[in-house]
């Protein structure tokens, strides 16, 4: 029958940090995934390393902004509408998270996970792959208009308080850090710790090395029941057969409910449809990651490609893709950058980022359970967090002291699962 072993389930970012930190220390670990390595949320996104810009999701202001996107089905943060309990719940407790005290408390999590994560990188791309090399160039946050950038340098003001630097750029200046800036632009707040990566070429890498540590990889593996006696989760039941558990971590993203389901009451998540367009052969490369402000548009060079991202869509764990938002994502760009048109088909992709109402992950032990963990909930940032919330879930298994506070991450906050 074999020995227990630590079941991962979930292939993206989260998923596998957390088991390679798992099987780093030596313990028998299983990583099941239902698609393969990377097929979600991980796979093209922005791949963003930020811990100079890692605000939480419910900000100060966010509502007053987002009010006129809510109803408009192209806008940065659309809310489809419908009739479902756990919504109305997850917005009211969003709209409390905007207020000012609480945004500065998951501020200061969130910049403690991300520096720690940041210097995770490192270690990995010495240890285990130059794919895991973070590109440190800095973030331009870019925008048109003198309100925005004002509103922006405000909150920079706000973000060196934590000890987190940032640049105010004029428009010329602007110009002179990144040349595919349009003249015109008020200017841009440059966060000079941040870096980027290829998302989807991290996560298969590391996930590349889990068997050189001992762990199995079982892709195209749907779970299914998980068997309980008492406290604990003894077995998970997948489509190619069961597997004795040691102890069992849920990180399957926007899909975490469907798959704790009868261990616990339903979480907060609420799955944040996200785009990006991959541009194979743009005309011109930027330089720098950028964020295009006012459209909330991230370009990322990948070179030889481009990539565009962004949008948040709360329509359930709908996969559809919108072509609306699809335009306004290959529109915004022109707005703020020079001579990147596409040359050739663009390549669309979208993914269901799992996201809390006050914009802080779920990581730790489900109440309840001696040996089942919850590690989701990063929206954004999942990329940014992925290394530090692999350790911190590795740790708990082990019972370790975590390098950092885990109780402002409790997957139980809400009252339930989240």
């Amino acid at each position: 029958m074999g020995e227990p072993r630590d079941v991962v389930i979930g292939g993206g970012v989260i998923g596998v940090c957390t088991a390679y930190y798992l099987a780093a220390r030596g313990r028998p670990v299983t990583l099941i995934e239902r698609d393969g390595i990377a097929g979600g949320c991980s796979a093209e996104n922005a791949g963003l390393v930020v811990p100079g810009y890692c605000t939480p999701l419910p900000e100060p202001g966010a509502l007053s902004l987002g009010l006129g996107w809510l109803l408009d089905s192209s806008g940065p943060f659309y809310i489809r509408p419908r009739l479902e309990l756990s919504l109305l719940a997850w917005l009211v407790r969003f709209a409390a998270a905007c207020r000012e005290a609480p945004f500065r408390c998951s501020l200061r999590v969130l910049r403690e996970m991300a520096l720690a994560s940041s210097a995770l990188y490192d270690e990995l791309s010495v240890a285990e792959s130059p794919s895991c090399r973070v590109v440190r160039r800095g973030l331009l946050v870019a925008f048109r208009s003198a309100r925005a950038l004002d509103r922006a340098a405000r909150q920079a003001e706000c973000l060196a308080e934590l000890g987190i630097p940032t640049e105010l750029l004029n428009g010329a200046a602007l110009c002179r850090r990144e040349p595919a800036a349009r003249s015109g632009l008020a200017g841009a707040v440059f966060y000079p710790e941040d870096g980027h990566l290829d998302p989807s070429s991290f996560v298969t890498a590391l996930a590349g090395r889990l068997e050189s540590h001992g762990a199995q990889v079982r892709t195209e593996t749907r779970a299914g029941a998980l068997e309980r006696e008492g406290r604990r989760v003894t077995r998970v039941q997948t489509s190619r057969g069961s597997i004795e558990a040691a102890n069992v971590v849920v990180a399957a993203g926007a899909w975490c409910d469907s798959i704790a389901a009868g261990l616990a009451p339903p979480s907060r998540l609420q799955p944040g449809k996200g785009y990006s367009v991959t541009l194979a052969r743009p005309g011109a490369m930027p330089a720098l990651p950028l964020i295009l402000g006012e459209a909330h548009v991230a370009v990322t060079p990948l070179p030889p490609r481009l990539r565009l991202a962004g949008t948040l869509e709360l329509s359930g764990l709908d996969l559809s893709i919108d072509a609306g938002r699809v335009a306004a994502l290959l529109q915004a760009p022109r707005d703020y950058l020079e001579g990147i048109e596409a040359v050739g088909t663009p390549e669309v992709w979208r993914g269901l980022r799992p996201c809390t109402p006050d914009g802080l992950p779920l990581v730790g032990r489900v109440a309840g359970f001696d040996n089942v963990l919850l590690a989701t909930g990063h929206a954004m940032l999942g990329i940014t967090l992925g290394p530090i919330t692999g350790m911190l879930v590795a740790q708990l298994v082990c019972g370790e002291a975590p390098v950092l506070d885990v109780r402002p991450l409790d997957p139980n906050r809400f009252g339930g699962v989240g």
